[in-house]
């Protein structure tokens, strides 16, 4: 009877952790390391994820990808040959889970990135540091571009490569256009590849 009543007993805990997976703060996260929320890129696959993370609250049939949602946060989890391949979290999602939420923060930690370029959406910004499997997109300040206050809109992480083979993949095309969306807006920043400033970057205090 004591082992029926054991038996049931972790039955029901199971389900409840896949249900109810651990809080966010309790899971391992190195996202320079293609670590977020327990989920490893190029590791994980789709059990590893209902698992850790739970049911999702959407999945897209059309490309297999899982999307989680809750408390303003969102994170996308998308899948190539069985594993995870790509993490898009919004910028609730980065701010809960890292801690972070100017652009200071992200280049405080990864240091001044491979590249700047455009994101898909207006007054935004794409930072990729490719070789390190991530890239952050940003707001941005129209009267102040290089602004260490720009806050983050997102973030992604994808297989460490280098920089032309960012450019050349599909998470490049995910999240930047293959045109510039701003280049034919009088007076838009259109030409500008990298307008940052860096070095006050590394003189200046991320939030706490």
């Amino acid at each position: 009877m004591k082992i029926k009543i054991i038996l049931s007993l972790c039955l029901i805990t199971l389900a409840a952790c896949v249900n109810n997976p651990t809080p966010v703060n309790n899971l391992p996260t190195d996202f320079s390391n293609g670590v977020w929320r327990g989920i490893v890129i190029g590791k994980s696959d789709e059990q590893d994820v209902l698992k850790v993370l739970g049911t999702p609250n959407e999945k897209i049939a059309q490309s297999g990808s899982y999307v989680y949602r809750g408390d303003g946060r969102q994170m996308v989890i998308e899948f190539s040959n069985g594993t995870v391949d790509h993490v898009t979290a919004n910028s609730e999602e980065a701010k809960t889970v890292l801690k972070m939420y100017v652009l200071v923060d992200i280049v405080k930690v990864l240091g001044k990135p491979e590249w700047v370029t455009w994101s898909a959406q207006e007054e935004s910004r794409t930072l990729v540091w490719a070789t390190q499997g991530v890239a952050a997109t940003t707001f941005i300040n129209n009267f102040e571009v290089d602004s260490t206050n720009n806050l983050l809109r997102g973030i992604d992480l994808f297989p460490k490569m280098d920089l032309e083979s960012y450019k050349k993949s599909r998470h490049y095309l995910a999240r930047v256009p293959t045109t510039n969306p701003n280049a034919i807006r009088e007076g838009q920043l259109g030409k500008v590849e990298d307008p940052y400033r860096w070095a006050k970057y590394f003189g200046a205090t991320a939030t706490p």
